[in-house]
């Protein structure tokens, strides 16, 4: 990976993955679109994930990854679409999501989050879309909003 920097899309959705997202991800500075979703990826997401700062799409969903988004995550300012749909994530979702002010769409259906949605996030005036669980017990979004649609 380290000799790949200059990299700016990397797809690699629908391909089984099985292994951890590798800490080396952070090497590659230029990344503009990173789809790891529809894999086995297992373990948590690696902080070094925050070094990516010029990442505008992210997707993980659906793999096996658990516990919590890290803080980092906050640090990708230019990050517009966010996928966390079906990652296993329990804990809350840190505040530091609310620094993120290009995006657009946060999907965070089908974990077991805890807490709720942070309420810094509402006053993001480019977000569109927050999908969240409503049933069996809805995930509270703070938000007195339209963008938000549990699904």
């Amino acid at each position: 990976m380290q000799e790949m920097t200059a990299l700016e899309n990397l797809y690699l959705s629908y391909n089984w993955l099985s292994n951890t997202i590798a800490t080396e991800i952070g090497m590659l500075s230029k990344l503009k679109n990173l789809y790891l979703s529809h894999n086995q990826q297992t373990g948590r997401i690696p902080t070094e994930i925050g070094f990516l700062t010029g990442l505008h799409n992210l997707g993980l969903n659906y793999n096996l990854l658990t516990n919590s988004a890290p803080s980092e995550i906050g640090l990708l300012t230019a990050l517009e679409t966010l996928w966390l749909s079906g990652i296993e994530l329990t804990n809350s979702l840190p505040t530091e999501i609310g620094l993120l002010t290009s995006l657009s769409l946060l999907y965070l259906r089908n974990n077991q989050l805890s807490g709720s949605v942070p309420s810094n996030i509402c006053s993001n005036t480019r977000l569109e879309w927050i999908y969240v669980d409503c049933v069996p017990d809805p995930f509270p979004v703070e938000c007195t909003c339209d963008e938000c649609q549990c699904g």
